[in-house]
């Protein structure tokens, strides 16, 4: 009799962890996971979606850098163009991009980025710019924009040491380089992997291949400046790349999974409440007039170390009732940022 009930217990378990991981398979899709057979010899499902998290892990570290890059390519092409060519600064330089053929993939972004900043109130020359994608910054550092080119902004080679200030490469050389890093960009973006290489003869060529990515970055943010190689040792980025191109890593995320089973599932309720912050606090009714009540916290100042005062919502105040100077109050505190500056607002007021 136990024997069966062993071999019972037993058969269901498989079923559970085969059930599990048809559902996380189906999810993936078997076609994501299935290239970890055709380049890692992965055998399993459960290999295979090990992998596929080492996979993630790689993708947001190449993430990291690549946002570095993005920046500050983006702060260097504009400030040289602000600095130098004055008449293509600030809406010249959209005017520019606007005046442009209909079909020009450049312009295509300008007017997407145009068309996103109108739906608001009022926007900046600067919130236009930060909208637009890395594709299109890599696409002035081209042949397009040499200075042959007219009709172009004619910025090569004249201004790469400018633009480029921390590199013998030349522009070309340079632009090579931000097209590897835009074509990473791409594949992160789309969950693709960013080590494949056809030609890869085992997996040590395809951690070459990550470490050559890798370097083609690495090589960008330093043309840029020096100091942004400062900026991802900040971040680990280059430690936590030796570390997943290790092969003993790479193992370790292969027998990651052994039973899917036993991997607990996140309560999300517990999650919030052990992780949220408690925003409501004690404070006292300092200002009660026609027009507004005021309620400070001793404990909560501004950056000058100077104690709050929060408005009270007058909707909460028809709501509670009259107050007076002195009350003790729960409040939860707010902030409204704009143009003119910060203004403090008291929400979910209670009497005690």
């Amino acid at each position: 009799m136990h024997k069966f009930l062993y071999i019972v217990q037993k058969t269901f378990n498989q079923y559970l962890k085969g059930s599990v991981m048809d559902n996380i398979v189906k999810l993936i899709s078997p076609k994501r996971l299935n290239v970890y057979k055709t380049y890692f010899n992965a055998t399993t499902e459960e290999q295979c979606l090990g992998l596929y998290i080492w996979n993630q892990k790689l993708s947001n570290v190449f993430n990291s850098i690549i946002h570095i890059i993005e920046v500050s390519l983006r702060n260097s092409i504009m400030n040289t163009i602000n600095e130098k060519k004055p008449t293509l600064s600030g809406e010249g330089f959209i005017s520019y991009f606007r005046s442009l053929d209909e079909n020009n993939e450049s312009r295509k972004q300008i007017e997407y980025a145009y068309g996103k900043c109108h739906k608001k109130n009022n926007y900046t020359t600067d919130d236009l710019i930060a909208l637009l994608p890395f594709g299109f910054w890599a696409n002035i550092c081209s042949q397009e924009h040499n200075e042959s080119n007219e009709g172009s902004l004619q910025l090569w080679p004249t201004y790469k040491d400018d633009i480029f200030p921390d590199t013998d490469l030349s522009i070309g050389e340079i632009y090579k380089n931000i097209s590897v890093v835009n074509i990473l960009r791409n594949r992160i973006s789309h969950h693709e992997v960013i080590w494949k290489d056809k030609n890869a003869l085992n997996q040590d060529g395809l951690i070459n291949k990550v470490i050559d990515n890798y370097k083609s970055c690495l090589e960008v943010a330093k043309s840029i400046h020096i100091d942004n190689l400062k900026l991802i040792e900040l971040i680990e980025g280059k430690v936590l790349l030796e570390d997943l191109c290790k092969t003993s890593t790479i193992d370790n995320y292969t027998k990651l999974i052994t039973d899917i089973t036993k991997v607990s599932v996140i309560d999300i309720p517990e999650f919030v409440k052990a992780n949220r912050k408690e925003t409501i606090f004690k404070g006292e009714v300092t200002s009660v007039n026609s027009n507004a009540t005021y309620i400070k916290n001793n404990k909560l100042r501004d950056s000058d170390d100077k104690k709050i005062k929060f408005r009270m919502d007058n909707e909460i105040r028809i709501k509670i009732g009259p107050l007076k100077v002195g009350d003790i109050v729960t409040f939860e505190p707010f902030v409204i940022r704009n143009d003119k500056g910060k203004f403090y607002i008291a929400k979910k007021v209670t009497l005690l």
